[in-house]
Parts: C-alpha cells; structure tokens; sequence
C-alpha cells in the first residue's frame, strides 16, 4: 500500500492527463488532481503508466481498471488530495478539519465511539475510508460499527494533524508515505 498526500497547490504542478471515460468531461478539479496523485505513484512504485480513460466504475461505484492488478483509491477535502494504491483492495479518506454538525454525529457515531470519546470527524474519516475499502462508498452503514473496532480488527494506516484527518486500510501496512 503507498499513500500519497498533498496540497491542491502543490498538485497544480503535476502534468496533466486524459480522464476517465466516465467522467464525459464532468470532473470536478479534486477528482483530477486524485487522478494525477494515482499516475504518480502508479509510475514511481508499480512501474506502469496508467491510461487512465480505461477505468470503469463497479456497480457500486467504486473505480478500477480492467484486467489489472492495481487498486487504488481516492479522496480530497478542501486543500487536500489524497490516493493509496496497492495490488490489494484499498480505501482512503481525508478530511480537513471543520466542524461537524450534529445530526451527522447521531448517524456516524455508535454508543462505543461516544463513549471512547473520539472526535466525530476521525470517527467519519476512519468509517469512509474502510467503506470505500470494502468497495462500498458511503453505503456502510456508519453507525453499525465502532471506530476502534474498525481499526482493531483490520489492517490501517490514520493521521491526524492540526489541518486533516487521513485513513487508510487494506490488507496490508504501508511500505511508503509520502506526505507533501
């Protein structure tokens, strides 16, 4: 697994690239700087540089590539973009920190997570990350499991800094992490 975090302004110095079929030139700025993260670490650790008009999207909404051994996943917030990549299935969030309003507290967090105390934005973090991990987007039922459990039971990376919050898991730790 091979994280890669950094700055939208950072980003804008990457080359750019065709995206995705899928998209029908629909694409929001974050999700093509996630695209370029991919294509970075898709050269710099897999060897391979990525066509990525080939990626399609699982019924569930998850995209991949055909016939490849390389998963990956993308998320950004604000001023943040983060990608994992893997031979594995993988699932990543980041949040920049902002308040978190109450009636999504009622649905993110269980009696376990109130009573651990965790701050509801790394509780959603954790949650989405591990969702999109099991290829599932924000269909998971977030408050049907704990965040410690989450982390306890499966293989996961999580940072938490002053300016964002980011997770990842997959089967296995991360061999690299490049933050920027």
């Amino acid at each position: 697994m091979y994280i890669l975090i950094m700055p939208k302004t950072a980003i804008i110095q990457l080359e750019g690239m065709a995206m995705p079929a899928h998209y029908r030139g629909q694409i929001r700025t974050e999700s093509i700087m996630g695209y370029m993260l991919l294509r970075q670490l898709s050269r710099k650790h897999f060897g391979t540089d990525l066509d990525l008009r080939q990626i399609q999207l699982s019924p569930t909404g998850k995209p991949y590539l055909p016939e490849s051994d390389l998963h990956f996943s993308i998320s950004h917030s604000a001023d943040f973009v983060a990608c994992v990549a893997a031979s594995e299935p993988v699932g990543i969030d980041i949040e920049q920190r902002r308040p978190f309003s109450e009636r999504l507290k009622q649905r993110v967090l269980t009696a376990g997570d109130i009573e651990d105390g965790i701050d509801p934005l790394t509780a959603w973090v954790i949650k989405e990350a591990y969702s999109k991990y099991l290829g599932l987007g924000l269909a998971l039922p977030f408050g049907a499991y704990s965040a410690a459990e989450l982390l306890e039971k499966h293989q996961n990376w999580l940072r938490v800094t002053d300016s964002y919050i980011c997770a990842a898991f997959s089967k296995t730790s991360p061999e690299t992490v490049v933050l920027i």
